[in-house]
């Protein structure tokens, strides 16, 4: 089992003073593997894609079941539910649960369905870092 990893981190856009626990990761679906970037949100109760990164795996919003609405700063968006592998070297690949948002107005968050599930996550903002273990229900 991988012990805790710390992360540092990472500027938001061209301002290099406006950080956050950005975590860069690779995203799996359908034989299609896509790297990006993904903001970790202790607030956030899903974790949830924007339309145009479920679209690039070939998925069709309109198809998948399981319609409900994200909350917090999503401000009500129709979501539905889409698993994805997700890997973060040096952890084993992970399935996460997605609520893969309607529109692009949500950037790629982690939240804590089911993020926060699989990994303990501690953050150290005076540091600048985050740090992330497997949570001890995860095989």
């Amino acid at each position: 089992m991988t012990g805790p990893v710390r992360f540092p981190y990472l500027a938001r856009g061209a301002d290099p003073n406006d950080v956050a626990p950005i975590l860069p990761v690779t995203l799996s679906l359908n034989g299609f593997s896509l790297d990006h970037r993904a903001l970790i949100d202790s607030g956030a109760s899903f974790c949830a894609p924007p339309r145009t990164l479920g679209d690039q795996f070939g998925e069709d919003w309109d198809l998948l079941p399981r319609l409900f609405r994200l909350g917090g700063v999503a401000g009500g968006v129709r979501a539905k539910l889409l698993a994805v592998d997700v890997t973060i070297p040096p952890f084993p690949i992970r399935p996460i649960m997605f609520g893969w948002a309607e529109t692009d107005v949500v950037p790629l968050i982690f939240g804590q369905m089911t993020f926060f599930l699989e990994f303990h996550v501690c953050f150290f903002r005076a540091l600048s870092e985050f740090q992330l273990q497997l949570s001890s229900s995860t095989p």
